[in-house]
């Protein structure tokens, strides 16, 4: 089986360290899907240069990036700085919880 390459993306900013849960979750991609995966923290930085230039098979929007919503003016500028992985050609997903809540927001 050829391994995937698979970009998650979070934008997580609350507690440092990571509560063993919030840590548990955010690395059970790669812990438990066989697959190489690597990790993008948008509330930290911009989507790097290279990793348009690399051939990704999935990326995965974590309730941790979409939970930025709470905050209308901070979810605005996540989503803009995740623009340049739009035109990634691989599978997207988001993985939204509490998705009755900034539905708009979450359709955008």
């Amino acid at each position: 089986m050829n391994k995937l390459n698979i970009l998650v993306v979070h934008c997580y900013h609350y507690e440092f360290p990571l509560r063993a849960t919030t840590r548990d979750y955010i690395y059970s991609f790669k812990r438990y899907s066989g697959h190489n995966c690597y990790y993008l923290n948008l509330f930290f930085y911009s989507v790097p240069s290279y990793i348009k230039k690399l051939k990704w098979d999935l990326v995965i929007f974590t309730d941790l990036f979409v939970m930025e919503r709470w905050n209308p003016q901070g979810f605005k500028k996540m989503v803009e700085k995740a623009q340049p992985l739009k035109n990634i050609a691989a599978v997207k997903v988001l993985v939204p919880q509490d998705e009755y809540i900034y539905t708009d927001e979450l359709c955008d």
